[in-house]
C-alpha cells in the first residue's frame, strides 16, 4: 500500500488553472468540477477504448466509465 504522504502528493494540485476540461492537475489525477462537487479524475484510451475514473474525496464515492467504438 501507499504511504499517506504519497497519496497526499498524488492528490495535490501541482498545476492550477489549466482551462478546458481539467481545473487542476496532480501527479496522477486531475480535478474536475462536476456540478457543485470537485472530483478527482483519470483518463486513458487505447485503440478505440476510452476509460475515465472519478472519485469524490469528500464522500469517498467513485465511479468508472468504460466505452468502446
Amino acid at each position: 500500500m501507499l504511504e499517506a504522504a504519497t497519496v497526499a502528493d498524488m492528490k495535490r494540485a501541482w498545476y492550477s488553472h489549466l482551462g478546458g476540461y481539467a481545473e487542476d492537475q496532480g501527479l496522477f489525477w486531475y480535478y474536475l468540477p462536476l456540478g457543485e462537487r470537485r472530483v478527482l479524475g483519470h483518463y486513458g484510451n487505447f485503440l478505440g477504448i476510452a476509460t475515465e475514473a472519478f472519485f469524490n474525496p469528500e464522500t469517498s464515492v467513485g465511479f468508472l466509465l468504460y466505452t468502446n467504438g
